[in-house]
């Protein structure tokens, strides 16, 4: 159907698919993956007129880092 249709497909990482950060390695590892599947789907699909984009966020102040485990003073370095 997405072809069918030539959908589009947008995927949601942020800055460390690209930029790692010690103690958060799971994550960035994630983050990467999520950035190489995007870009190896785009060159798939492309002939099919589906797009395949990537947004990506730059640091956000949530939890998540602390509920990770990192103290206030590395969850202030990662900004």
């Amino acid at each position: 159907m997405l072809i069918a249709a030539q959908g589009c497909i947008i995927n949601v990482s942020c800055i460390k698919g690209s930029k790692p950060q010690p103690g958060l390695i799971s994550y960035c590892m994630s983050k990467a993956g999520l950035e190489m599947i995007t870009k190896s789907a785009a060159i798939e699909l492309a002939r099919f007129g589906v797009r395949v984009n990537c947004v990506s966020s730059s640091f956000l102040n949530t939890n998540l880092y602390r509920q990770a485990g990192l103290t206030e003073l590395e969850n202030e370095s990662v900004m």
